[in-house]
């Protein structure tokens, strides 16, 4: 009769220890991942439709501190500025509203709109303009200035606000513009209603962007630099290349999304995110919200195929 402790009869545990363990520690997917496969799978939108819809499906994960401008990339108004210089402020940046500061940036004491600095200069007054913090009772009881006067009250929101808590808020106050503060109380960054609708629909550019065709340059070799607003379609045509690669890249319709799509990021200067076509993208040109150019490295195949002397 076989003893008990023959490994031949004991029972095997092992198995239904390792199936029970994997049974109860399978993550159960949420809604929100579930309704992102089904969209992965679905081919009842077009590239445009199932783009727009992932990206409000992973909106609820982005905070402010993503999409903000940074502190040194903001244009703002010292309250004393001159009207003629602001004016120019506005003109050079080509932005309708600009922060008020006082002395340093981490004084912030509103948002002039170029209307309401326009309107005062004609001696129009504009529906809620007026200043936003009391009045300095001071000795000399100089004038306000004319930015205080026409300045409108700020929105103060913390960095790790959610993006859909901050354009409820704004949609609900109808402000355009919103200061970032850290919480030592300065001033870290700046975001635009425009900012955050971009986060859903992609980059909108109006009258005043800069409306320069897209170029695209053949280097030494095989490398190409082109602009990342150049459709793939496109690219691939003009250069003989495959640039998609899986289902993921279904969904993309330029350079810089499939460089963005890749690096599961926004991609900083520099950055080189690996193809599963071979080709290596690099960051050629990028400011803190979006690629601007892109370096495209071939694989060293294609390299050695293309730097062969036609026939």
């Amino acid at each position: 009769m076989p003893s008990p402790s023959d490994p031949k009869t004991r029972p095997r545990r092992g198995g239904l220890f390792a199936r029970t363990r994997r049974f109860f520690g399978r993550r159960k997917r949420s809604p929100r991942e579930t309704l992102a496969r089904w969209l992965a799978k679905n081919s009842h939108f077009d590239a445009d439709e199932r783009r727009i819809l992932k990206n409000v499906l992973s909106l609820a994960a982005r905070r402010v501190e993503d999409v903000m401008v940074p502190r040194a990339d903001i244009v703002a108004l010292e309250e004393k500025t001159p009207k003629e210089r602001a004016l120019a402020a506005f003109l050079k940046a080509g932005h309708s509203r600009l922060p008020v500061y006082r002395k340093r940036l981490d004084e912030p004491l509103g948002i002039v709109h170029v209307k309401d600095l326009l309107g005062e200069e004609n001696g129009v007054k504009r529906p809620g303009s007026g200043t936003t913090l009391q009045e300095d009772h001071r000795s000399d009881n100089r004038e306000v200035s004319l930015l205080r006067r026409v300045m409108r009250p700020p929105l103060f929101v913390p960095p790790s606000m959610a993006v859909l808590t901050l354009l409820r808020k704004m949609q609900a106050a109808r402000l355009h513009l919103a200061l970032v503060i850290d919480e030592h109380g300065g001033t870290c960054g700046l975001v635009s209603i425009e900012d955050l609708v971009e986060e859903i629909v992609g980059e909108i550019e109006d009258e005043h962007d800069s409306g320069e065709a897209l170029t695209l340059k053949r280097r030494a070799g095989g490398v190409i630099e082109a602009d990342a607003r150049f459709r793939i379609d496109e690219l691939e045509r003009r250069l003989d290349l495959s640039l998609r690669a899986g289902s993921a890249d279904e969904d993309v319709s330029t350079l810089g999304g499939l460089l963005f799509t890749h690096a599961g990021r926004l991609p900083k200067k520099g950055d080189i995110v690996r193809h599963p076509s071979g080709w290596r993208l690099e960051v050629q040109d990028a400011d803190p919200r979006r690629v601007k150019r892109v370096r495209l490295h071939p694989s060293r195949g294609r390299a050695e195929r293309d730097s062969r002397p036609k026939p």
